[in-house]
């Protein structure tokens, strides 16, 4: 695999600062397991840029855990994690390197659903962290938006999208915790679909281990 010095800086500062990778999985050690670095992007909508941050995604024998460090968000504001599984990466429109045009093969075997949330810190800047075990989805109010379409557990060999979600402005109480635990958490009264509420703003690719093409990602560019 490439990691060019930009993705190897931002790799560095993941391991000094980020959150340990959850324990669970990790004591699950046997010659299955492995370990994939990846970098991040945003979308289109949030300005399609390259961002100075890093994933490190863990898959042990009985389930998957990363750590994402991102920067670039709005300071001070609430973001959701979101893992997006393709369980059968062969089957994707280009095999072994999904994207959202698969969303409408139900061959492909998709999942989204709720992996975490946090507010950014002051400087626009956040260390996210999550598990999740093979077989496992979360069972919260609007934690698998688009169920029964797209409420696949994870698997072995799935391709993997981790997501930054957008919430809007930081609110408080129940509304706060709903903005870090829900899919549209704050929307309303912020609005859905926009850079002041609810929208995906960032992504890190995970290629399955069992079916990579060309080059580990499109992050070592």
């Amino acid at each position: 695999m490439k990691i060019n010095r930009f993705l190897g800086s931002a790799l560095v500062m993941l391991l000094l600062a980020a959150p340990a990778l959850p324990s669970r999985t990790l004591a699950a050690a046997d010659e299955a397991a492995s370990v994939s670095f990846a970098g991040v992007k945003e979308f289109d909508a949030a300005g399609g840029g390259v961002v100075d941050g890093a994933t490190i995604l863990h898959r042990g024998a009985e389930g998957v855990a990363y750590t994402f460090s991102t920067r670039d968000l709005q300071r001070a504001a609430p973001y959701t994690n979101w893992w997006v599984t393709f369980n059968n990466p062969e089957a994707c429109t280009t095999p072994c390197a999904c994207s959202d045009v698969d969303f409408e093969n139900a061959a492909v075997d998709i999942g989204v659903f709720l992996a975490t949330g946090r507010v950014s810190n002051g400087f626009g800047q956040a260390e996210f962290a999550a598990e999740i075990d093979y077989g496992e989805l979360p069972d919260g109010r609007d934690q698998v938006p688009f169920a029964p379409a797209f409420a696949s557990p994870i698997e072995p060999g799935a391709e993997i999208h981790l997501i930054v979600r957008a919430h809007g402005p930081r609110l408080f109480g129940a509304a706060l915790e709903a903005q870090l635990t829900q899919f549209n958490g704050g929307c309303p009264p912020h609005p859905v679909d926009s850079l002041d509420g609810c929208i995906d703003v960032q992504f890190s690719v995970h290629r399955s281990p069992q079916c990579k093409a060309g080059d580990d990602d499109d992050d070592d560019d």
